[in-house]
Parts: structure tokens; sequence; C-alpha cells
């Protein structure tokens, strides 16, 4: 399963693709407040929506993270090679749940 390419923004409650090159921008998401209340900025509606809109630069950075943790764990020994090895492995968990599998 893909998602869309980020990055994604806010627009009055609506998740919002970056433009394509022909200008076009894809609507990921409509966001509404716990009750089904419509978008309102001031509440923890705002909070979800940003939340959400970060996912795709979240993803990116978690695989950095976990690559990197796979990576060092190569060089260390002892409780932080094991440290290492149960972040990246907590890192790939997340993926795998971010990418629905």
């Amino acid at each position: 399963m893909k998602h869309t390419q980020g990055p994604w923004g806010i627009d009055a409650g609506l998740i919002m693709a970056a433009r394509d090159k022909s200008g076009y921008q894809q609507t990921i998401a409509s966001i509404y407040g716990p009750d089904g209340e419509a978008w309102d900025a001031e509440t923890s509606t705002r909070a979800n929506a940003a939340l959400i809109a970060a996912a795709p630069d979240m993803l990116a950075a978690l695989e950095a993270s976990a690559a990197t943790l796979e990576a060092l764990q190569k060089h260390l020994i002892g409780n932080q090679a094991a440290l290492a090895a149960i972040q990246a492995k907590a890192c790939r968990a997340n993926i795998a749940k971010a990418k629905g599998v």
C-alpha cells in the first residue's frame, strides 16, 4: 500500500497534498471534531489535523532513524547495542503500522 506523496498541509479542515506539476492539489482527508462537529482551529481538531499532515515527513524520518540505528548497532557493544536494536525494532514496527502491513 502506498500513501500519497508528501508534503501535506492543512487548509480549513482539509488535509491537502502538495500541488502537482499541473497545479492539481489532492484532498487527503477531511477533519471533523470527535462528535462529528465541523472544523474548529481552536480545539483538538487542529492538533489532530497537524499530526495527520505531518505523517509523510514523520514516516520518512522514522525510516531514516531505523536505518541509522541498524547501522550503528554493528559498531556498539553491550547495552548500547541492545538499546539500538530495541529502538530499531520499535521504528520498524511503527513503519509497518503506518504502511498498513
